[in-house]
């Protein structure tokens, strides 16, 4: 009787054993499946990340040189504001009597003033 017990323990422990190895092999094939499809994805996946990282770098240049420009533009447009200050201040000076001095050079602090106020805006 007991040797009728341990073969009956020794053939489920074999059907558990043979289960096992099938499902282990399935589980094998199934994995070999998915590396294959990440195999072929890979190189895609990669080449991607390339174009997002150039196009990055592209943006990037491209809001440096915008940036650069609009410095050179905004020096253009002070220089530019500045001489058409001194241009105006010297007009009034010449186009006047030497009688009206002192009104010019209230205008001329004005005027200053003025330009200080300009580039504080240019600046901000």
């Amino acid at each position: 009787m007991l040797t009728f017990f341990f073969i009956i323990v020794f053939i489920a422990e074999l059907i558990i054993v043979c289960s096992l190895i099938s499902w282990i092999l399935k589980l094998d094939k199934k994995v070999c499946e998915l590396n294959e499809c990440f195999s072929v994805i890979n190189p895609i996946i990669e080449d991607t990340i390339t174009s997002v990282r150039i196009s990055i770098n592209s943006a990037a240049l491209t809001l440096n040189k915008i940036q650069i420009k609009i410095a050179q533009k905004k020096d253009k447009y002070k220089t530019l504001i500045i001489k058409n200050i001194v241009t105006f201040i010297l007009f009034l000076v010449l186009s006047n009597n030497a009688k009206k001095v002192i009104s010019v050079t209230e205008l001329a602090f004005s005027m200053v003033d003025l330009s200080k106020a300009v580039v504080k805006a240019f600046n901000a």
